[in-house]
């Protein structure tokens, strides 16, 4: 039948006439505690992986320390509670630090094989008999074998309850981590969904501070311009409106002044009270607890960065700045991706000269106000411009004057038309403008507005000579004359050329007899 260790301690129990010996063998072991020591950490240090645990020389003095006080406390006769005390110490220790149960059972043979080896040296030295020292080695092996078993059985105790906890912590470790590498992947997903960069910042707020939950939060980013934009704070989780200190309106001009952004890392403070190297830029930055500032780059283009500030001391670890690391490149990334499609489709649709739509923006704006108007009805209608003469302009007076020459016209026309119609630069000196839900009577003044306006730009040639603007324009209405924009663009195109030929700077409205008159 197998006993349980608390079963099998019970047969080593001493006899009272046993006990007396007791006091006779500490105090041989206890004189000689070094040369045991000694001896078992020779031998200790011979078994596989032995010099890993107990080569530290801190580790080993620990231990060291803990052997020689049960060298000199452990043979008295205690009580089992006593004796569990003075065990509990050493059990503790080697759990903790991960001392397998066989290495215990070695520690233990190696005090036997020790212990024996001065005791006989010490009998000898004595004189003491051959059946005297058989019985004292007899109380002696009893009482090494209760603490042996006594002592295994606190440190299964201690071991299996560190077992879970450290189980409770990986899981509590893992189900973290799941967490962040989730909100990793969903914040992936969303930034590359959004067409916004103002979205793209409301996004990565919301995750940090669903995952983080810090006390205060800034995002800033940085325009094309190289100046820092209206960055989003939120404090305590409300959104708050920035008040710019000296500081701030400072680092609003050179983005460089803020450190994590200039060297392109994340910038950390675990206790900033205690912190010699604080940023003066890092918002915010309060005199205690922890913050970070972390920077949105994408490649080495930097876009802004994040300030987090928590009133926990240490409260980023090192997995969180990554995460928090890898937040900043994805956000990064996404901001240089939309402001590249914000550029190519600025430069597809744009004229470089005048910054007016060219004709493909307005192709398309007219396509697209046709298909409102099939579904909510109303009028729009096309005014088309040109520049009288301007041929001779440019013969004349160079390509620069006109250039100049339509640069002022563009001016004139922005301040004839409303903020919903379209304006366009067609090509050469051909302009175009979109009236929604205009009526030829209405889009009429318009025309009559710009042709004006043109008339009172005067065209500054050099120091000593001027010249007056004049343009002609035609007219025509959707669906009066024509049933889609596109269409009506051609009609106006005839009215345009009408009026040139009655005597140009006017304008003509599109009717059939002047397509009539014109054909």
């Amino acid at each position: 039948m197998q006993l349980s260790v608390s079963q099998a301690a019970k047969l080593f129990r001493l006899h009272k006439s046993e006990i007396s010996l007791l006091e006779d063998i500490r105090k041989m072991i206890a004189d000689s505690s070094e040369v045991i020591l000694n001896l078992v950490f020779g031998r200790l240090s011979m078994l596989p992986d032995g010099a890993r645990l107990f080569g530290n020389s801190d580790r080993t003095g620990k231990i060291r320390t803990r052997m020689r006080k049960w060298l000199d406390r452990g043979l008295k006769p205690w009580s089992p509670e006593v004796r569990e005390s003075h065990l509990r110490p050493l059990a503790m220790f080697c759990a903790q630090k991960g001392v397998p149960e066989p290495y215990i059972t070695s520690v233990f043979h190696c005090l036997d094989y020790a212990c024996t080896k001065v005791l006989k040296k010490a009998a000898h030295r004595d004189k003491i008999d051959a059946k005297a020292f058989g019985k004292m080695e007899s109380v002696f092996r009893k009482r090494i074998m209760t603490e042996h078993l006594g002592f295994v059985l606190l440190y299964s105790r201690y071991a299996k309850a560190l077992a879970i906890r450290q189980r409770i912590a990986l899981e509590r470790k893992i189900e973290i981590r799941s967490r962040r590498l989730a909100s990793t992947v969903s914040l992936s997903q969303a930034v590359t969904s959004e067409i916004d960069q103002d979205q793209v910042i409301r996004v990565l707020a919301r995750h940090v501070m669903d995952i983080f939950a810090p006390e205060f939060l800034m995002i800033n980013t940085i325009g094309v311009e190289g100046l820092v934009e209206t960055p989003m704070m939120i404090v305590d989780q409300q959104v708050v409106a920035q008040d710019d200190d000296a500081a701030m309106h400072r680092l609003r001009k050179d983005w460089h002044l803020c450190r994590a952004a200039r060297i392109g890392q994340t910038y950390h403070v675990a206790d900033a009270a205690n912190s010699l190297t604080g940023c003066s830029y890092c918002a915010w930055a309060s005199q205690t607890g922890s913050y970070c500032c972390i920077p949105l780059t994408s490649g080495t283009n930097m876009l802004g960065w994040m300030n987090l500030r928590s009133n926990e001391i240490d409260a980023f670890s090192k997995e969180a700045l990554e995460v928090l690391g890898i937040y900043g490149q994805m956000v990064g990334t996404a901001i240089t991706s939309l402001r590249l499609v914000k550029e190519n489709t600025q430069q597809a649709t744009t004229d470089p000269l005048t910054g007016l739509h060219n004709r493909r923006y307005f192709e398309e704006a007219m396509h697209k106000d046709d298909l409102l108007r099939s579904r909510c009805g109303g009028s729009s209608s096309i005014i088309m411009l040109d520049v009288d003469h301007f041929k001779t302009f440019n013969d004349t007076y160079g390509h620069d004057t006109g250039d100049r020459v339509l640069i002022a016209f563009t001016a004139a026309l922005r301040k004839a038309i409303r903020a919903t119609d379209e304006l366009a630069r067609l090509g050469g000196d051909e302009f175009a403008i979109l009236l929604r839900g205009c009526q030829a009577e209405e889009a009429s003044c318009i025309a009559e507005k710009v042709v004006r306006l043109a008339e009172e730009t005067t065209i500054c040639i050099d120091a000593t000579r001027s010249e007056h603007l004049q343009i002609s324009a035609g007219l025509a209405a959707c669906p009066q004359d024509a049933e889609t924009l596109k269409e009506a663009l051609l009609l106006a195109d005839i009215a345009l050329m009408r009026a040139k030929e009655t005597g140009r700077n006017d304008y003509q409205i599109y009717n059939r007899q002047l397509h009539a008159a014109v054909g």
